[in-house]
């Protein structure tokens, strides 16, 4: 069981639950940038695929198969919304997750020239994460590509049907996050 950070209130009441606490999930997520470059760089885009991360990746409020261990609270968002380093890797994470996907979020359309690996693998759910992660932490030039990518992608014809009839393609384009 990870160890939980202590000090400010806030941290304190972001461990009433078993929340890993603000410090352990930016060290989290700032390795997993670093195996996000890693990938980037060698041209390995196929390990954004199949590989697992979205949960200290993207952080959202709403439990998941973790439980609430990497489930924001209101007093982690607050911490994390003023801390600019982990406001950067949030962005170049989803930045880098896209262009895996085969998305320019720079110019907010297709790759037309993707490299290999560079695809959508039609998995909404992590898209979805990404957008909700990026609307908690006030990112709207990015919340809005998704939502571009998402309208391109169901243009396509790909479903964003997940399990117990949620629809992520309504969950992506709502101005609130997913709680």
């Amino acid at each position: 069981f990870p160890s939980h950070d202590t000090g400010s209130t806030f941290e304190i009441e972001a461990n009433l639950s078993d929340f890993i606490g603000v410090s352990a999930l930016k060290a989290k997520q700032a390795e997993q940038l670093v195996i996000f470059r890693g990938w980037a760089n060698s041209g390995g885009w196929e390990h954004f695929h199949y590989n697992h991360y979205d949960w200290w990746t993207f952080p959202i409020i709403k439990s998941s198969s973790f439980g609430t261990l990497y489930s924001l609270t209101d007093a982690a968002v607050a911490l994390l919304s003023d801390d600019s380093e982990f406001i950067s890797n949030l962005r170049e994470c989803s930045e880098l997750l896209l262009t895996a996907y085969g998305w320019d979020c720079k110019n907010n359309q297709i790759n037309t020239s993707p490299e290999d690996g560079q695809y959508w693998n039609n998995h909404p759910i992590r898209l979805a994460k990404c957008n909700d992660s990026l609307k908690i932490f006030r990112q709207p030039d990015l919340v809005a590509s998704t939502r571009l990518y998402a309208d391109w992608l169901k243009s396509q014809g790909f479903n964003f049907d997940y399990v117990d009839n949620r629809d992520l393609y309504a969950e992506i384009q709502s101005d609130e996050p997913n709680h």
